[in-house]
This record gives structure tokens, sequence and C-alpha cells, in this order.
């Protein structure tokens, strides 16, 4: 950029940051995954299901959209995979993150993991596997949130 030029700043969607037209071009044409390796990006695509697509009530049950249950486990099982297999049953998002598998198969398969101490590495192997699972589900989403939230960066860029 020439000196003395200040690149245009654009407000995200919660206004909890700024960014750069730079910044929303990298998101648009990045890759879906990028929304489970950047923190900002996720932060930025929760505060655009918040705003736009916000979650449903049913009685007392807050409903997510699935998207945003799939980016929920997959940050649990990350948080699963950091800690000593000791410490793996007692922890307490370990319910919460069986709660929210996009399917029950996986929530078997994850309990029988986490209750068995005697084989650590076999959890490790499942939430890998569960984890790129969760990213081709997240990138397979027939509502394609993650489309939208592109779509809305991209009209941040044409309000110049």
């Amino acid at each position: 950029m020439a000196e003395g030029v200040t690149a245009k700043v654009f407000r995200c969607f919660c206004d909890c940051s700024e960014l750069t037209e730079k910044e929303i071009q990298d998101i648009v044409m990045g890759r879906t995954d990028l929304v489970f390796d950047d923190p900002k990006v996720k932060q930025m695509f929760r505060a655009y299901m918040e705003k736009f697509h916000p979650s449903r009530h049913t009685g007392s049950y807050k409903k997510n959209p699935m998207c945003l249950r799939y980016l929920l486990c997959y940050e649990i099982s990350q948080e699963v995979l950091s800690l000593h297999p000791s410490e793996r049953m007692d922890y307490d998002r370990t319910e919460e993150l069986l709660n929210n598998c996009p399917s029950y198969a996986w929530e078997k398969i994850i309990y029988k993991a986490i209750t068995d101490e005697n084989h650590p590495l076999k959890l490790e192997e499942f939430l890998q596997q569960f984890m790129l699972e969760v990213k081709r589900s997240f990138e397979e989403d027939t509502n394609e949130y993650y489309a939208l939230f592109k779509e809305e960066l991209m009209k941040k860029l044409q309000q110049k």
C-alpha cells in the first residue's frame, strides 16, 4: 500500500473486531475449514449465526443449528485430546460433547472410548476420525450457512 494511504476497516457482525479488505477476501476465498483453524473466523461466524440465524428455543432447550454443533464438537474434541487420559472421563465438557454429537453412533463410540481407560490411544484415534467427520459434515451442511456467511462478508466489501 502506498505511503500515507490507510486501508479501509470493516466491523465484524458483532462489532467485536475490525477487518481489513484483505482479511475479508482471505476468508471469502479461503477453505471452509478455516472456520475450524482460525479463532477470529470462528468468532465471526458465531456472531454472524447469532445475528442472522439465531438458535431456536424449544421449551427450555436451545436448539443450535448443526453447523454450530459441529464447531462445538470439534472444539471439545481438541480439548479432550489435550488432556491426560486419566482426566478425560471427568472432564467437565465430556457430557456436552456427547450431547452434541451429530449422530448416536458417534456418541456411543466416543463414550465407550472415553470410559475405556486401558486403551487411551483408541480414544485419540476415534476423536481424530470424528473431527474429520465433523469438518466434512460442516462442509456438506445442506443449509450452507458458511456460504451465506461469506456472502455477508462480500456485502461488507461492496459498502466501500
